[in-house]
């Protein structure tokens, strides 16, 4: 860090969250394309990036004291919320890639399966119900808290927790079924985009309900006044349910 008087301080940068995370989304990317073997690993590395973050001090505000530089406009926001905004960007990118190209590939291949063909339209149908109303009980579960229910944070947490598992035992029915019809990932090319997109958005469905077993196993120290692992995971929860609402029409609709 440079300061005022053009003296540097050595900071150190100790977390192995950044490691452990880089390492688990490797494995879990190998996971879905090249053997699913991978996956519960790449799985397990990625919650174990988030509880390393989890119980590191990442909740202080930047402070630009003794540095004479420009404004830091982001002075007033915890360093927990920039970093789940940051992350979430970098997750925008992630599915924006690879739906861009899976339409890129689309739009190469005349013969694509056609709509109902292969994918289930009923059983995507009922994950997006489920994950819609999922969104709506976070919503309730963050609104309860901040007017000072905890009794009303419980519940919202527990019926999302129910629906996020709802939609992976759902999800993962229906993998079992295209499997059974020899639609895997290495059969074909759509075997391999589906499973490849699906199976990176149930993780992070994994990933947020992992977390949503950790908030509500600490529901009881969140008050009005400190809610803010709740919001953050809001936010999350949120993004995985837009996301979805992308891969249903493209996936099962076009």
């Amino acid at each position: 860090m440079l300061h005022a008087n053009g003296g540097f301080e050595s900071i150190s940068h100790m977390s192995k969250g950044p490691f452990t995370l880089a390492l688990g989304t490797f494995l879990s990317f190998l996971g879905m394309t090249l053997s699913f073997y991978l996956l519960p690993l790449g799985v397990v590395l990625l919650i174990i990036a988030l509880l390393i973050w989890g119980k590191e001090n990442l909740t202080k505000k930047f402070s630009l004291e003794g540095l004479k530089t420009a404004a830091w406009p982001f002075i007033e926001i915890s360093n927990m919320k920039l970093g789940v905004w940051i992350f979430l960007f970098g997750e925008v990118l992630l599915f924006s890639s690879l739906l861009g190209s899976y339409l890129f590939i689309r739009a190469q291949i005349p013969n694509w399966p056609t709509l109902g063909e292969i994918f289930d339209i009923k059983i995507a149908s009922i994950n997006t119900f489920l994950l819609i109303t999922s969104s709506f009980t976070a919503m309730l579960a963050l609104n309860s808290i901040r007017r000072g229910e905890r009794e009303g944070l419980k519940v919202g947490l527990i019926i999302t927790l129910a629906l996020g598992f709802l939609f992976l035992i759902n999800k993962g029915v229906e993998w079992e079924e295209l499997i059974k019809q020899g639609l895997t990932p290495n059969s074909s090319l759509p075997g391999t985009i589906f499973f490849t997109i699906t199976g990176i958005h149930a993780a992070h469905v994994f990933a947020g309900l992992m977390v949503l077993i950790y908030l509500l196993l600490r529901s009881e120290s969140f008050s009005k006044e400190k809610y803010e692992s709740v919001e953050y995971f809001d936010l999350y929860w949120n993004f995985v349910d837009i996301v979805w609402l992308f891969i249903f029409p493209l996936l099962y609709l076009i």
